[in-house]
């Protein structure tokens, strides 16, 4: 209901009165009012001076509102029940201008009119040539921007005017109240099924909030869902949003493919992180979620514990990998208590050693103790049972006293005490360290 008037009504508070555009109200409901979005309560309602219990479209209607005060609202507002409707600043439509309006330019300005609404706007229409001529010579597909929000739907008719001479120069009908941004105008009259299809397209990796068409098409809700029913083999429809199914099935194609790309990449991964792909999917979450799960469930992937591979596939190492491996743990294996880091490693060996290292970590054949620094199994437990036997009472130890006790420098001291402490073998005080967990034990 656009309002066309409010007042205050002793005993009774703020009312305000227009005629309903679209639906009912009932008497105690609570709506909003746009563009200011101000949630109130009814607590009133009349119809030609007699209180009613309900009003429906194209009654002359008195509401009186709960929650709100006369300065709080204004000419121009607009009551709305559906908690999904929105005002808006752009608009596409259609634009029928009056012979003497002659060329319309973009930086000109005119006076918008809708409902009670009066706004400044600009009008940017196609060139003729692209025009269709389906109906009349002068009624052109349009984008329009308006200087401060309106409530409209589509299927609204509007009226331009310009504000010096003041003249009116033509009309339209909103096609689109809430188009993406830069949207291109629609050829004229597109029929409501069309119009959902081209909003699908343009709409891309973001989809369609389905609580918005209502406001978009200019269909009642339950019209809505039978247009998204009519396109349901072209359509995803995840929660309350929908996809064109071509996205959907590009989406899945672009999954397969980075986690094939993965596997060719880190052949000793046991496969891609699942948070990965979601990151570089750039879609919503939710859509990304659901297209996971369609392939693995159909089998096309496989998800192991949050990795992400191919059915069928699994990590092992080649033969030159082999050798790198063993190479790689001799040396760790001599260095004992002091490795070697992955970049001292691979200056050594190649490249491949961060990959061999990941491998190896995930069969617990080496421990990382600090980042880019491991050591193999057995000799980090060696190191740990000689750190027990040098804190054999019940105080503190400080750095130093450890590191004369393993006969190793602060380097790799401080790390692996931290590592120590993040795995609840030792404690750490101001004065110092004391030892509380099993000798050699080991957190993964």
């Amino acid at each position: 209901l656009p309002i066309d008037r409010v007042f205050t009504v002793k005993g009774t508070g703020t009312v305000v009165t227009g005629t309903v555009w679209l639906g009912e109200l009932a008497d105690g409901s609570t709506v909003r009012v746009l563009p200011r979005d101000r949630e109130v309560r009814v607590r009133g309602l009349q119809n030609h001076g007699k209180p009613v219990d309900r009003v429906h479209a194209g009654d002359r209607a008195a509401i009186a509102l709960v929650g709100v005060e006369v300065d709080d609202l204004s000419r121009g507002d607009v009551v709305v029940s559906d908690p999904s409707w929105q005002s808006t600043r752009t608009l596409r439509a259609d634009v029928m201008l009056d012979e003497s309006a002659g060329k319309v330019g973009p930086r000109m300005r005119f006076r918008f009119h809708v409902g009670t609404s009066e706004v400044g706007a600009r009008v940017v229409i196609l060139s003729p040539s692209s025009v269709s001529t389906r109906n009349e010579r002068t009624s052109q597909p349009a984008r329009i921007m308006l200087d401060a929000p309106v409530v409209l739907r589509t299927g609204d008719r509007f009226i331009l005017r310009r504000s010096s001479p003041l003249e009116t120069i033509g009309g339209g009908v909103v096609r689109d109240p809430l188009p993406p941004r830069r949207a291109r105008p629609w050829d004229l009259a597109l029929a409501p099924l069309d119009r959902l299809r081209r909003m699908l397209t343009e709409s891309g990796s973001a989809g369609l909030a389905v609580d918005d068409l209502a406001q978009r098409i200019g269909e009642r809700p339950e019209q809505i869902h039978d247009l998204i029913e009519r396109l349901k083999t072209d359509v995803t429809k995840v929660g309350m949003r929908i996809w064109s199914a071509d996205l959907v099935e590009e989406l899945g194609t672009r999954i397969k493919k980075r986690v094939v790309d993965h596997h060719r990449e880190r052949p000793l991964d046991k496969g891609a992180p699942v948070n990965d792909l979601r990151a570089n999917s750039r879609v919503a979450p939710e859509l990304f979620d659901h297209t996971l799960h369609q392939l693995v469930s159909s089998g096309k992937l496989a998800n192991d514990g949050g990795l992400i591979r191919q059915p069928g596939f699994s990590a092992g190492l080649s033969g030159a990998e082999d050798a790198l491996a063993k190479a790689v743990l001799a040396d760790l294996t001599k260095a004992g208590a002091e490795p070697p880091t992955v970049t001292e490693l691979a200056q050594k060996h190649g490249d491949r050693v961060a990959n061999v290292m990941r491998f190896l970590e995930r069969s617990q054949t080496v421990v990382q103790v600090e980042p880019g620094r491991f050591y193999t199994a057995e000799s980090l437990k060696t190191v740990l049972d000689r750190l027990k036997a040098a804190m054999p009472e019940t105080r503190e130890y400080t750095p130093g006293e450890l590191r004369e006790a393993l006969g190793t420098s602060r380097k790799y001291l401080i790390p692996l005490l931290e590592y120590c402490d993040r795995q609840g073998l030792t404690t750490r005080t101001d004065a110092g360290r004391t030892w509380r967990g099993g000798a050699g034990e080991l957190t993964s």
